[in-house]
């Protein structure tokens, strides 16, 4: 996985916020090494669920989210697909990879419960996304190579942060502080 990369370059201060700047096309977007512990041992949890058709191909796929406080209240960063197949999949030539998204956005006031909410934009970086096409030549990320969501925030006194969408739904766990928000989602199963 060339761009799933573990960092040991944090913020002084932030032990989970990696230093990004999505617009320079010569620094790579960086998985934080706490995602890639959060999610080892789990890259293949789709494969033998009672829910996946028989001899479906699959991917078990995790979003993630790096971003850096940029000024005030505005913000860059990186939003991530980690995709990893099983055999089926693995047996057409997909390997394991990532969908990265350049993000940018601005801390406002929630509407709701949430201690503050994020309304962000994002377009795929396709010099660093490294999956494949899909057996039809499709991008895997194909409808979503730009994207607009307000995420909901709410912080905990011990650092943790849970990120929902405006619905209500939790789509992942992770860190903000002064520097930044990290977080990451549960599985997901993507059938090819």
């Amino acid at each position: 996985m060339k761009r799933l990369l573990l960092t040991t370059a944090l913020l002084a201060g932030c032990s989970k916020t990696a230093n990004i700047d999505p617009f320079d096309p010569l620094e790579e977007a960086v998985v934080p090494t706490w995602i890639q512990n959060e999610i080892a041992g789990q890259e293949n949890a789709c494969d033998s669920l009672d829910t996946i058709p028989p001899q479906a191909k699959v991917a078990t796929g995790f979003f993630a989210g790096n971003f850096q406080w940029d000024g005030n209240d505005d913000l860059v960063g990186n939003e991530f697909w980690l995709l990893f197949p099983d055999a089926e999949l693995a047996a057409t030539g997909f390997v394991a990879c990532t969908v990265v998204w350049d993000v940018v956005g601005t801390r406002v006031d929630a509407a709701g419960a949430a201690d503050y909410s994020l309304e962000l934009s994002g377009s795929v970086d396709t010099n660093q996304t490294d999956c494949l096409d899909d057996a039809v030549g499709t991008p895997v990320y194909v409808g979503d190579e730009n994207f607009s969501v307000v995420y909901d925030i709410v912080e905990q006194s011990n650092g943790t942060a849970n990120v929902f969408f405006q619905s209500g739904t939790l789509l992942g766990r992770g860190e903000a502080n002064n520097q930044g928000l990290t977080w990451v989602s549960e599985r997901d199963c993507k059938i090819f």
